[in-house]
């Protein structure tokens, strides 16, 4: 085997970062190792991932909320509400359901139209539901909000759906998310300061 030199990685783009490879130990008479020598390579840095996340709201709709404790008696209010989307997460994974609000969320559909808009289809209003196995696991799915109603002999579902509103798009990456947190952690940390000193807690 040849000695660990200089390692180029020649075929990307951004920064360069110095890393430290060592060689392998020698032995010399005894057996005994010799003194070791770290060289640091030059790396070039191919960059990060980027990724497009694009942003919705949804119109204002009532919502169905049940404020019976009791099963079977159901007494539904209607609530106004809107949900917020984003078609992915902070790690570029993609998203599926809005943001809950009142213990529901929807289903998200996004494509582009035939003249390149971003547009988003919402389903029905979702819950999950948990089932414990005689195991002892606890099973959890996805189903539609809906309540038994005995006077029916029925189930009373929640099935109000949202029109999607476009809002914008970002070109993000995992780094780029980590330094605005960070920079907003920073400014809440100053805020949070000066209400202290000023109310002298």
């Amino acid at each position: 085997m040849g000695e660990v030199g200089e390692i180029e990685v020649a075929d990307g783009i951004g920064g360069t970062e110095e890393l430290t490879l060592d060689k392998p130990k020698a032995k010399g008479k005894g057996g005994k190792a010799k003194a070791v020598t770290s060289i640091k390579p030059k790396i070039v840095m191919r960059g990060t991932r980027m990724f497009w996340t694009h942003h919705f709201k949804t119109n204002v709709e009532p919502m169905s909320k049940n404020r019976s404790w009791q099963y079977g008696k159901t007494v539904i209010d209607k609530i106004e509400h809107v949900h917020m989307f984003h078609t992915k997460n902070s790690q570029g994974k993609d998203m599926k359901y809005t943001a809950p609000v009142g213990g529901h969320f929807h289903e998200i559909i996004v494509s582009k139209s035939d003249d390149g808009e971003i547009v988003a289809k919402c389903g029905p209003a979702l819950h999950y539901k948990f089932k414990k196995l005689r195991s002892g696991k606890v099973k959890k799915t996805i189903a539609q909000v809906a309540w038994y109603n005995e006077e029916k002999d029925s189930n009373l579902a929640d099935d109000h759906v949202h029109k999607m509103i476009y809002l914008d798009s970002e070109n993000l990456s995992p780094e780029k998310i980590k330094q605005t947190r960070e920079n907003n952690a920073n400014g809440i940390a100053e805020v949070s300061g000066k209400v202290e000193e000023d109310f002298g807690l």
